[in-house]
């Protein structure tokens, strides 16, 4: 059973057919070809589906500075350009692991024409946010999500944005998610 850490979460997959694609060898080879490419965080395979899995992590870190503890937000991506970051990452995902289908020396060559022979593709932006911030959220997942549609109704009618707590919810997946 894999384990595999994104910043402040656990993620556990029940089968090896998972990669961490932007760490792949293939994935920092093809971004020096194509400058400014961006990658999904996780691939992950089932039976039938191909799962994108994109982590971002809101919750407040603490750190020290100058002997006083201070909380700050870490922000890769601002809120407003979320939903056009994941529908980006996926793009360019999916055009990575197609030209890695015809690369048979990429150390992602198997897993990609493993992914080739599905045709079922769900996209999920794992979200997490403090919950402090459950009743004013500065992201409103709904808001996100209907965005997401919009965007990948050519891959995914349907994304998903969950965090934690409402992971189960979705019986399709069959990983699980734990804080740090």
């Amino acid at each position: 059973m894999p384990i595999i850490e994104e910043g402040r979460l656990i993620f556990n997959f029940p089968t090896d057919n998972v990669i961490k694609y932007d760490e792949t060898d293939f994935y920092n080879e093809f971004r020096k070809e194509r400058n400014g490419i961006k990658a999904i965080d996780f691939i992950y395979i089932t039976q039938i589906i191909n799962w994108l899995i994109e982590v971002k992590d809101y919750r407040k870190v603490k750190k020290t500075i100058k002997g006083e503890l201070r909380e700050f937000e870490p922000i890769e991506v601002l809120p407003s350009e979320l939903s056009d970051a994941v529908s980006q990452k996926v793009f360019d995902t999916l055009e990575g692991i197609n030209i890695a289908q015809n690369e048979s020396l990429s150390d992602i060559y198997s897993f990609s024409q493993d992914f080739s022979q599905r045709e079922k593709i769900k996209v999920v932006l794992h979200l997490e946010q403090d919950i402090i911030y459950e009743r004013f959220r500065r992201i409103d997942p709904a808001d996100i999500l209907q965005s997401l549609k919009g965007s990948l109704r050519k891959i995914d009618v349907n994304p998903y944005v969950i965090d934690c707590n409402t992971l189960s919810t979705k019986l399709e997946i069959n990983w699980s998610v734990q804080t740090k």
